[in-house]
């Protein structure tokens, strides 16, 4: 187990795997079925439910396209956007890019973006923002000031770019 914990970051990154987690399976809260087919060369692997958000890009002429995100129960805004960046190449800083919500979440998508002002008619959300999954539902939500709020299937990012 040593050699692995210590090689976690390079076992995520070559495998390309969004989180690793290293388990005996030998303890109590283990399933069954971990129990008994999990041996040495052999490991068992669990997958979290994950349901897509479509992100999309408002901006004319930015060379961005709508990418579909696999999203958790209870990812960040923040790691969403970590997910975005492996996907689209011409993002380079992710710090540079926002996500915006629409104020409807309905009715949003379905309007034509404006030209002038791309962020009209949508609400930024800050990297730290917990958004929840409900899989059965096919459903995002949002908690924001306490209350839990409808995301909707799609929202949009907004990568901004400075001129030198």
């Amino acid at each position: 187990m040593g050699v692995l914990s210590l090689n976690k970051v390079y076992l995520e990154n070559t495998l390309d795997l969004e989180a690793l987690d290293l388990r005996y399976s030998d303890i109590p809260e283990a399933p069954e079925t971990v129990r008994e087919d999990c041996c040495p060369g052999a490991p068992y692997i669990s997958f979290h439910p994950t349901l897509a958000l479509t992100l999309v890009n408002p901006c004319p002429q930015s060379g961005l396209f709508a990418h579909h995100i696999p999203v958790r129960d209870q990812d960040t805004v923040a790691q969403i956007l970590a997910r975005l960046a492996r996907v689209e190449k011409k993002i380079k800083d992710v710090s540079k890019v926002t996500l915006w919500s629409y104020e409807d979440p309905v009715l949003g998508p379905r309007k034509v973006p404006s030209h002038e002002n791309p962020t009209q008619g949508k609400v930024p959300l800050s990297p730290s923002t917990v958004i929840s999954v409900d899989t059965e539902r096919s459903e995002f939500k949002v908690s924001v000031n306490g209350a839990s709020q409808p995301l909707g299937n799609t929202v949009a990012y907004i990568v901004t770019e400075e001129n030198s």
